[in-house]
């Protein structure tokens, strides 16, 4: 069986305000633009799974704080991720993209989490990026407790899909 996967490149604003503060406005602007954007695209193809680019809705800026991101960091799943979850299911289709996460586990820090959505709304793989060159958390940085929370399979998670398996890495 072949399917469509479909690699976008979209606008994405970053989530702070010309004053540096986090701006929710802009993390909906995002949302709803990545909407309208996957709802076109699947208008035009019958793609089966979309990823989205790094960055996929908090955008990203240069100079900013840990306690900047902190702010912008969000739960998975959470608001976010059930809403691609319904854009997911309209489009009976795979998204994977990546969020800001905080986690309650480790407060003060934030990650940048690979996710991909299923068909069917949930979310049903999170990696979290392995190496920073900014201020965000590893999983190497918190690795026991990570590891106890989360089990050594979450560095490298895959999935069993009917596309195939599926893994992810962000950048590079």
């Amino acid at each position: 069986m072949t399917y469509l996967a479909t690699a976008c490149q979209l606008e994405m604003r970053s989530c702070f305000d010309p004053q540096g503060g986090f701006a929710p406005a802009r993390l909906e602007w995002n949302l709803a633009h990545t909407e309208e954007f996957l709802r076109s695209l699947a208008m035009q193809a019958d793609s089966r799974l979309y990823v989205l680019p790094e960055f996929s809705f908090q955008g990203w800026a240069m100079g900013r704080s840990v306690e900047d991101w902190n702010s912008a960091s969000v739960r998975i799943p959470g608001p976010e991720t059930q809403r691609i979850g319904a854009l997911a299911r309209e489009l009976d289709a795979y998204i994977a993209g990546t969020l800001f996460e905080s986690i309650p586990e480790f407060p003060g820090r934030h990650f940048l989490t690979g996710f991909v959505v299923a068909p069917d709304g949930e979310v049903v793989l999170r990696y979290r990026k392995l190496y920073a060159v900014s201020a965000k958390t590893r999983p190497g940085d918190v690795y026991r407790r990570y590891v106890e929370l989360f089990g050594r399979e979450s560095l490298f998670p895959v999935i069993t899909t009917p596309l195939g398996r599926l893994g992810m890495v962000i950048a590079w």
